[in-house]
């Protein structure tokens, strides 16, 4: 039976499909995926942190087939469910400060979504602080959290409420809180900006925040959707600084990667009874998710946090590694930044790159598009950019990836790197014609590459 292949998003299928991104993954164990040809792929984008031990651990498959054996019920609302009652106590028991009742959800945005209601209900004030180039998800109170203009404007989003200051600029929040702290509920802040392309702030910018905060009676909300559990090196990235948040946010790992999973932790004297009883969810309180929560958190917990750790050892490893590669390729490579296992490589703007289409690439925003299907589709390595920065590749494998598996990754970036450098764009885009063999010799054009030069313009031509 032939299927239509563009059912699930019209959009996003022509992109996949030109770029020969359109996989069909069979088969998923640890950080390899096989298609639907018999082809193995290593991952590194972890499904942007929501794959935290790879595919199929059998640790939670064995949690599952417990939930399966005690014949566990999953939705017996309105009721107090055991697995949820669990996870609450045990993240209480973990978090830092005084964060304590768990509002349980499916997902990070529809945590934000929870965060927002509460902040305003507890403070009855409206605006919602954020920062530019933030994620927050894309529901529409969460979207207008995001300070991303291009994915609001066909939305009518921002909502009103909302305002935005500079990210890592402990100035700017106390000048936005001298003027209007009486009008404003709380600040929502990632301690490392993730679809920004992993923008980590000064030392000290967080906890700076955490306290002007306290200072003007506003409710300090961390957004760990992405950074939280162990991703940063770090249970939870606050940790580094010891930032003690009124409301903290998790999703993404907390479901182990089998199950959608989020939850809104808040302080006792953040709750209140309007949220409490207008605030509720028909698939909260899930018990089979929640026993995975437990799960995920045990496995992160255990041998005094080993795991954790290791993710540290690693991050420092693959920030070492791609900081090398930025000395050797210094007109490629614009920037390496991370923290734990959620890295950025930034490249140059190439604007004299010495291809028409390259720099089309990049001013259509596909540059880093058409290096993922390379890497894909020749060294069978799965990369992505990131949402709100597409000239940067994410590098955001499971937290038990291998050494060799990372290895494996730098000498691929290294030949990309190369080629770029040598100007040998032919080879990036052989795959598309259906040469999928990795490149023996790269040949340097750079000596016989002409400058792009802009065509004059007519006396009624304008630059749009």
């Amino acid at each position: 039976m032939n299927q239509r292949k563009d059912l699930l998003n019209p959009t996003l299928y022509k992109i996949f499909k030109s770029f020969q991104l359109d996989k069909n993954y069979l088969l998923g164990d640890g950080s390899y995926l096989v298609d639907e040809k018999g082809i193995r792929y290593l991952d590194f984008i972890a499904q942007f942190g929501a794959i935290p031990f790879g595919y199929n651990p059998d640790f939670i498959w064995a949690k599952l087939e417990e939930v399966r054996r005690k014949t566990l019920p999953s939705l017996v609302q309105p009721s107090l469910p055991g697995e949820a009652l669990k996870l609450a106590n045990a993240l209480a028991t973990v978090s830092p400060g005084k964060l304590a009742y768990c509002t349980f959800c499916q997902s990070g945005t529809e945590a934000v979504e929870a965060a927002i209601k509460l902040a305003r209900s507890t403070t009855g004030r409206e605006i919602i602080l954020s920062t530019y180039n933030s994620f927050h998800g894309k529901s529409l109170g969460s979207l207008s959290a995001t300070g991303k203009v291009s994915y609001q404007s066909p939305f009518r989003a921002p909502a009103p409420g909302f305002i935005y200051i500079p990210y890592d600029d402990a100035a700017a929040l106390q000048a936005v809180l001298d003027e209007q702290s009486d009008r404003i509920a709380a600040f929502i802040v990632e301690p490392v900006q993730g679809e920004g392309g992993i923008i980590v702030p000064r030392p000290g910018y967080l906890k700076a925040a955490e306290q002007l905060c306290r200072q003007y009676g506003v409710l300090f909300i961390v957004d760990e959707i992405q950074t939280g559990l162990g991703r940063s090196g770090a249970l939870f990235a606050c940790e580094h600084e010891k930032v003690e948040p009124d409301i903290m946010l998790l999703a993404k790992a907390l479901g182990g990667g089998i199950f959608p999973l989020g939850v809104c932790l808040s302080s006792e004297e953040v709750w209140n009874d309007d949220f409490g009883f207008l605030h509720s969810s028909t698939f909260a309180n899930n018990n089979v998710s929640c026993a995975i929560g437990l799960a995920v958190l045990d496995k992160l917990l255990e041998d005094d946090r080993r795991l954790i750790k290791e993710v540290a050892a690693k991050g420092d490893y693959l920030l070492e590694k791609l900081q090398e590669l930025a000395v050797k390729y210094p007109e490629v490579i614009k920037e390496v930044r991370g923290k734990g296992l959620m890295l950025a490589l930034e490249f140059q703007e190439l604007d004299d790159c010495g291809s028409y289409d390259m720099a089309f690439m990049v001013d259509q925003g596909a540059f880093t598009i058409i290096l993922a299907g390379f890497l894909l589709n020749v060294f069978k390595i799965r990369l992505a950019p990131y949402l709100n920065n597409s000239m940067t590749l994410r590098l955001e494998p499971s937290l038990n990836i291998g050494r060799e598996e990372m290895d494996y990754v730098l000498a691929a970036l290294d030949k990309l790197c190369q080629i770029l450098k040598y100007r040998d764009y032919a080879l990036l885009y052989g795959y598309l014609l259906g040469d999928y063999s990795p490149p023996v010799r790269i040949t340097d054009y750079r000596a016989v590459s002409r400058t792009v030069k802009a065509s004059p313009l007519s006396p009624e031509e304008k630059i749009s």
